[in-house]
């Protein structure tokens, strides 16, 4: 017989109970607003059955023996022995609130003292509230009695009508009971669930992660393969160009070499015009044509197949893509299940304060992860607690005032990019700056001066100070030594912020930013001072090149204009402390993102591009970088860590200091410079390849295939270092440092050449033309490396 898991069954058992509980709470204020929905009745002793069984098939036996009472007090409202009024449903929602709470707490039975104390609230309450309502029955019929005497015959046929009028009634009601039921807490059962363990989910999506993880590094080879038929492509017109030439030269133009045998008579019936006659070269010249025939038949065969996996993986991809998205959205849940808890909140808090408050709710289709959700909870209700206790005045003094005794507080939920921004406001008498300093000076948080003189939108930062309250006393609700920095603090450890506005006598309101941080996403890959680096897609807004010459100095600020609005522009090494000061360099990347207020502009050295990719969490010996979201993986293993745009903004302290490049290089419109950058020329694939291979790691490398390749580059581009052969075709390497040197005027720019001609000669002319290397083939790894790292250290000290 196979082991049962009793730790599985009670994870379970919690997380359905949860459900049921849920339901419970939110019946009870249907209940409230229409008492005579008979089916909402049903459906709340319905769940207190569930939980009842539930509990005990795990063994929960104290709880399941509470739940059987809870279940009598629902059963004497179906049978209408008890009227759902307003202090019976407010005693009810309390009791179910502890009774859940206490469960999901501890995660075992209640032990015997707990049970008795949920025993004895219950009975008293319960017994308390019957007597009550017989006592007013038991008034209304002595009321009836003094009326005057009926005879039996009168007596039955009013209680014959009373039934038929109550029966009328009550399936009347139950006609629309279930819609109105099913509209107020969307309990509709029209789609099929399951349940499924958060951990298998975790599991799933991790797997899910893998896949990208590989799909990236299948992608990044099949550029490597459409680079490499791009030079396949390249070697097959050459070779074919070199075959045809040849044959064009050599083919028939050694007649008068040829000697036939005179013992041979094949031939004796035939001219020279009329039959070709070939010797050992002419015969190799047509076998080698027909061998580049074969080859260009086999390269067309390799680049037919290679459109097939191009296509294949590009389905394959499409395929991972949907499957993620289809993950993710398992775990999204609406932020309604907040909002019914805000709900609750409101009335509990409100009956507590003798106050008048309404709730407006908006936004409940926002979906949000279910962590986060959970982890929303307490600072949901902690705010509108506040807003209740603090906010919201009485309704003496709301009249005094002239507004309306009923207290409105709005809670919205809306989705901007890659953050979800909550607001919670309120109509209350809002917070007095006057009283924050005060209470401010009092706490030994500010000194008089320093309060007197502070900035205003500083000034309701105070209210996140550790134990800062302005309200004299504790009570049920607030003031009880837990102030809004823990709110802040969860908030933050969440990667969000938190804002408060408020004017005095109007109200006050609370914006929490919570950025969405999907397992898997969409980020935009770049490159600054040689290091990766991604920004989640979500959050971008657009990509252009900056001209330094365009960008306007305001004090300590920069700010550069992008379709007619004007943003703030910072660099991001220097954001990161990459470097202590940065320059706005000419061929630099601007990218318009998130900011905490308002969008702003982030240069950056290169863009690499766009890539799907797992978001892998921050160890606790890298917390403190609260600038950075996560990480995720490269194609190549590489880790590339995940900028939050808006934290790198809030976490920006003092002054810092940028300049325009000028430097002392000639600017000429249309060429961009790049730092630390390299152009390799050389007619070989392999010395290219090996070249790139060697330096790409620490510096940015291109290539061409020769001189008129490099000059066209040369045309939109500016590099550091150029490394050249001296026999390439089209131009050779002596025509291409003449052209840089004399031509463009290019004093600036190294240049080394890399060839097999070890003749002094060659050195020489080289070196005449403007050369600043002559390195002989092979070469020696390690002795160019340093000789190209001295010319890098060289042109940043330019």
């Amino acid at each position: 017989m196979a082991k049962i898991n009793k730790k599985e069954l009670v994870d379970f058992f919690l997380m359905e109970s949860a459900e049921h509980f849920e339901a419970i709470q939110n019946g009870l204020l249907v209940l409230e607003r229409d008492p005579g929905n008979w089916s909402v009745i049903d459906e709340l002793f319905r769940s207190a059955h569930t939980i009842k069984g539930s509990a005990a098939m795990v063994g929960f036996k104290n709880v399941a023996h509470i739940a059987h009472s809870l279940e009598d007090t629902l059963d004497q409202l179906r049978k209408g022995n008890i009227a759902p009024e307003e202090k019976l449903v407010t005693f009810l929602l309390d009791f179910v609130e502890k009774f859940n709470g206490l469960i999901n707490k501890n995660k075992r039975d209640l032990n015997e003292q707990e049970t008795e104390d949920f025993d004895k609230i219950l009975e008293e309450n319960i017994t308390s509230e019957q007597k009550q309502q017989e006592s007013t029955e038991q008034s209304d019929e002595s009321s009836a009695g003094k009326e005057g005497s009926e005879t039996p015959e009168q007596t039955e046929l009013a209680e014959e009508k009373t039934q038929r009028v109550e029966s009328a009634t009550r399936k009347a009601i139950l006609e629309n009971a279930d819609e109105k039921y099913n509209k107020t807490l969307d309990t509709s059962y029209s789609d099929e669930f399951i349940r499924i363990r958060l951990e298998r989910l975790d599991n799933l999506l991790n797997l899910v992660g893998e896949l990208i993880t590989n799909k990236n590094r299948q992608t990044d080879r099949v550029h490597a393969l459409k680079n490499l038929g791009v030079d396949l492509e390249y070697t097959k017109n050459r070779l074919m160009n070199i075959i045809k030439e040849f044959e064009e030269k050599y083919a028939y133009s050694m007649e008068n070499l040829r000697e036939m045998p005179a013992e041979d008579s094949t031939f004796a019936d035939f001219s020279e015009t009329e039959f070709d006659r070939y010797d050992d070269f002419n015969i190799f010249s047509r076998r080698l044509a027909e061998i580049g025939n074969d080859i260009v038949t086999i390269i067309n065969d390799i680049l037919t197949n290679f459109t097939y996996f191009t296509e294949e993986t590009d389905y394959i991809g499409k395929i991972t893509d949907s499957l993620q998205r289809n993950l993710t959205d398992i775990r999204m849940v609406p932020v309604d299940r907040l909002f019914n808890i805000a709900l609750r909140t409101v009335r509990t808090a409100s009956i507590s304060e003798n106050k008048l408050v309404n709730i407006n709710l908006s936004g409940e289709s926002i979906e949000l992860d279910k962590s986060l959700i959970d982890a929303l909870n307490e600072v949901i209700i902690h705010i509108i607690r506040n807003a209740v206790s603090h906010g919201i005045e009485d309704r003496k003094t709301r009249k005094k005032y002239g507004k309306n005794e009923e207290g409105i507080i709005n809670l919205s939920a809306s989705r901007e990019s890659n953050i979800i921004v909550f607001e919670i406001s309120d109509d209350g008498e809002g917070i007095d700056p006057a009283k924050l300093k005060d209470k401010a000076v009092e706490l030994g948080i500010l000194a008089r001066y320093d309060a007197d003189n502070m900035r205003a939108d500083k000034v309701m930062d105070l209210i996140f100070h550790p134990g800062f309250s302005t309200k004299a006393g504790a009570g049920d609700v607030s003031g009880r030594g837990v102030g809004l920095d823990v709110v802040k603090k969860k908030i933050e450890s969440l990667g969000g912020s938190i804002y408060v506005n408020s004017e005095k006598g109007k109200g006050t309101t609370f914006i929490l930013n919570v950025p969405i941080t999907l397992l898997i996403a969409d980020y935009l890959v770049l490159r600054e001072n040689k290091q990766l680096f991604s920004i989640p897609i979500i959050g971008v807004h657009e990509t252009f090149e900056i001209h330094p010459d365009e960008i306007r100095k305001i004090g300590n600020h920069f700010f550069y204009e992008v379709r007619g609005d004007i943003y703030e522009i910072h660099d991001l090494g220097t954001l990161i402390k990459q470097t202590s000061q940065a320059s706005f360099k000419e061929g630099n990347i601007g990218i318009l993102v998130d900011g905490p207020r308002k969008s702003y502009v982030l240069t950056v050295d290169e863009l690499i591009g766009r890539e799907t990719a797992v978001t892998k969490k921050m160890g606790r010996f890298l917390s403190g970088l609260s600038y950075f979201a996560g990480a995720n993986i490269g194609p190549q293993g590489e880790v590339r860590f995940i900028i939050d745009t808006i934290k790198l903004m809030e976490t920006k302290s003092g002054t810092i200091t940028y300049k325009r490049d000028t430097g002392s290089e000639k600017k000429t419109k249309g060429i961009n410079y790049i730092s630390n950058s390299i152009l390799v020329v050389d007619d070989s694939i392999s010395v290219r390849k090996y070249l790139k291979k060697l330096l790409s790691d620490e510096y940015y490398v291109d290539e061409a295939v020769d001189g008129v390749d490099a000059l066209r580059k040369l045309e939109t581009k500016r590099y550091d270092l150029v490394i050249t052969d001296l026999e390439m075709p089209s131009m050779n390497g002596y025509e291409l440092i003449e052209h840089i040197r004399t031509i463009k005027g290019d004093n600036l720019t190294h240049i080394f050449v890399l060839t097999s001609r070890a003749t002094e000669k060659h050195r020489m002319k080289a070196m005449e033309l403007g050369a600043n290397e002559f390195i002989i083939k092979p070469i020696r790894e390690q002795s160019i490396m340093n000789k190209v790292k001295g010319v890098m250290i060289e042109r940043a000290n330019v």
